[in-house]
């Protein structure tokens, strides 16, 4: 997924797995890589 410029704070993934179980606030396996206006990543947190 791409966001338009946001601050990473501000940002947040919820999902639900094939079971139904809602997960909020994911944090595992999640990358976040600041990218320019070509996505090509310029750096990464």
């Amino acid at each position: 997924m791409s966001f338009p410029p946001l601050p990473c704070e501000v940002l947040s993934v919820d999902a639900i797995d094939m079971s139904g179980k809602h997960e909020v606030d994911l944090h595992t396996n999640i990358w976040k890589l600041r990218l320019d206006r070509y996505g090509h990543i310029i750096g990464t947190e």
